[in-house]
């Protein structure tokens, strides 16, 4: 679902650069879903820190900042 398209979104905005991956959730997410979410992709990316921020933003369900 969009939970996978998520991971490859990010996966492929990663270099070996990358640090620091900040989310950002909108309106329509629990924080309870965001941060299962931000527990996977950890998971996948255990190289870099991910942080969850609570964006509020409407119409995007998450915004995703890798620096």
């Amino acid at each position: 679902g969009s939970e996978m398209c998520i991971r490859d979104s990010l996966k492929a905005m990663l270099d070996e650069d990358s640090e620091l991956v900040t989310v950002y959730y909108g309106s329509d997410v629990t924080a309870e879903d965001a941060e299962a979410l931000t527990a996977k992709l950890q998971e996948s990316c255990p190289d870099v820190e991910i942080e969850l921020q609570e964006g509020g933003q409407p119409i995007y369900y998450y915004l995703i900042s890798v620096e």
